[in-house]
């Protein structure tokens, strides 16, 4: 954090309320109310749009039955963005969550995060979008490691590594 800080003063990084354009390719949208000030990251690279959805779902499964968090900021404001999620994401599958254990188990770890990430782009197995964004065929990850640098290096965070573990030993079977 303190790193962060330090990158607002010259300049090299600033605050973002509500939603901004950073590139033409590259989007915040305020969304959610898991927590206050919660925005998601819109990527629109030549293929298609990703949504990178951090907390504003926390598992596909909620995505595709549109059951919200146990705990909420704005219950109502947090079922309300999880159909924006969906209406912006060309897919399901296009959008990433914040903690999917399922993603911790079909993508590679980030050597330099030590297991508490993983980089999308360089997985070899995962759930299905196609060469052209649909849902059938290819990997989401597939889809990812074909959009042009500086997006293809995106690392999805996830602080519990020991439950994905768990889950992921419970839960898909070995290959």
């Amino acid at each position: 954090m303190a790193g962060i800080v330090c990158m607002i003063y010259p300049g090299r990084a600033g605050f973002c309320t509500g939603d901004a354009h950073l590139t033409p390719a590259i989007s915040l949208r305020a969304i959610g109310r898991h927590s206050m000030g919660l925005q998601c990251v819109r990527v629109n690279p030549v293929r298609g749009r990703v949504v990178l959805a951090s907390d504003v779902t926390h598992s596909n499964g909620r995505v595709e039955t549109g059951r919200p968090h146990a705990t909420a900021f704005h219950l109502g404001a947090m079922l309300e963005h999880l159909d924006h999620l969906r209406a912006i994401g060309p897919s399901a599958h296009h959008i990433v969550p914040g903690h999917d254990p399922e993603g911790m188990c079909r993508n590679p770890s980030a050597p330099v995060f030590d297991g508490t990430a993983v980089e999308l782009h360089r997985s070899s197995g995962g759930s299905s979008i196609g060469a052209e964004g649909g849902a059938h065929g290819g990997r989401r990850s597939d889809a990812v490691s074909r959009y042009p640098p500086p997006l293809a290096p995106w690392q999805v965070s996830n602080r519990r590594r020991g439950f994905s573990e768990r889950w992921c030993r419970r839960a898909v079977p070995a290959r």
